[in-house]
């Protein structure tokens, strides 16, 4: 696992951000007496929200297959059953850029930045925050076994002569011999970083993106912090959970910063 430092501060403010969407996830240890995890219980979870502006749009089926087969030396399958469940259900708040997934035992909340504004961490960290209230008081679990902060950044890199010199902008960046491989075209990058605590972990995926555009270059960035409990479950109080996102945050930040090159970070239009 890679530790990631840097002496620039995480305190820094972007005109032009590259975040495309941010997400919460927080996973839980279910009731000792829990539910059916079926429509009805769902619908009645939505019902008891409604008041949110959440309205579902979207349910997830999962399918699980049992098979044998009729003739063992021919291997010809016979299909038994087919067992179909709920996985998750997407609800959409109305008139806003926010949507919640409900799993079983987990949920989250995601913001998906439309236009120039983006109304940033603290806005979504509280609409997390009541959308837990609301689902500890219907479901009753018993503690965290997971939170997950997510960001999906978006950069369009300028060509020059058809070519974007990644140095120039990126200070993570693949590299291989030139003299064999010659010019490098799409790649997929994925590091595993050691987070703020033994069990947090920061998982970067970065990678190219095809376009048909002639005067850019476009990169996708996915930030993936992970705060795994499962071992040893947090408690329910969600001002501690919300210090360690926010502590999640923060080395995510300084990681951030630490990715650019100067020129790349003036994309962004730092204040």
């Amino acid at each position: 696992m890679q530790e990631c430092t840097n002496q620039n501060p995480s305190d820094f403010e972007l005109g032009n951000p590259p975040v495309v969407e941010v997400a919460i996830v927080s996973h839980y240890l279910p009731s000792e007496s829990p539910g059916k995890w079926d429509k009805p219980i769902i619908d009645s979870f939505f019902e008891e929200i409604v008041d949110t502006g959440y309205e579902p749009t979207n349910i997830g089926i999962r399918q699980a297959f049992q098979v044998k087969y009729k003739d063992p030396e021919h291997r010809a399958p016979e299909q038994l059953r087919i067992d179909r469940r709920i996985d998750s259900v997407l609800a959409q708040k109305k008139d806003t850029c926010l949507s919640l997934q409900l799993g079983q035992d987990w949920f989250s909340v995601n913001l998906l930045r439309q236009g120039i504004d983006y109304p940033g961490f603290a806005s979504i960290l509280e609409e997390w925050s009541g959308l837990h209230d609301r689902y500890i008081a219907f479901f009753r679990p018993q503690k965290v076994s997971r939170l997950i902060l997510r960001y999906n950044d978006a950069v369009k890199i300028p060509l020059l002569q058809g070519k974007t010199i990644l140095e120039d902008y990126f200070t993570v960046r693949p590299a291989l011999p030139e003299q064999s491989f010659g010019d490098i075209g799409d790649f997929q990058l994925q590091f595993v970083i050691s987070g703020a605590a033994p069990d947090h972990a920061l998982i970067v995926n970065f990678g190219s993106v095809r376009s048909r555009e002639s005067e850019h270059a476009n990169f996708r960035i996915l930030w993936h912090y992970v705060i795994e409990k499962t071992k040893d479950p947090l408690d329910l109080d969600k001002n501690g959970l919300k210090t360690l996102l926010g502590e999640a945050r923060i080395k995510m930040r300084e990681c951030f910063r630490s990715f650019f090159a100067d020129k790349g970070w003036q994309l962004f239009d730092p204040r």
